[in-house]
């Protein structure tokens, strides 16, 4: 659902699910969001679970596996992504995220995605 910076949740209601899915389940909702504190999903995973597995792809897996014996998988999750520039991404946190503790976790791809990414940005190029 698309929510608009600079338009509070009293004039949009996305905004307000935004805030409410902040406050209410802060450990169940992601922002996609790279900085110095962000997590891959493998991190998070690590974290909760207290696995130390060295297979990334498998831990990787669990939250999209419906199949696997996880606590995770019944969990349903927000994931926030900011569309701007980073400036205004920044500026976005800011206002409306926490900045110690309460908000959502951040998270960023990991290496193994991004390198799908180029990969995919490469052969459409080329096509």
């Amino acid at each position: 659902r698309l929510v608009i910076g600079g338009i509070g949740p009293e004039y949009q209601e996305t905004m307000q699910e935004m805030m409410d899915a902040i406050t209410q389940s802060p450990q169940q909702c992601l922002l996609l969001f790279p900085d110095d504190t962000a997590q891959t999903c493998q991190d998070l995973l690590e974290d909760d679970t207290g696995d130390a597995d060295d297979d990334s792809t498998a831990n990787t897996n669990i939250l999209l596996d419906t199949h696997h014996d996880n606590h995770h998988v019944d969990e349903q999750w927000d994931l926030i992504v900011l569309d701007g520039t980073w400036v205004q991404a920044r500026k976005f946190c800011q206002r409306y995220f926490p900045q110690h503790g309460g908000g959502p976790r951040k998270v960023q791809l990991g290496d193994e995605a991004v390198q799908n990414l180029d990969l995919a940005t490469t052969t459409t190029l080329q096509a």
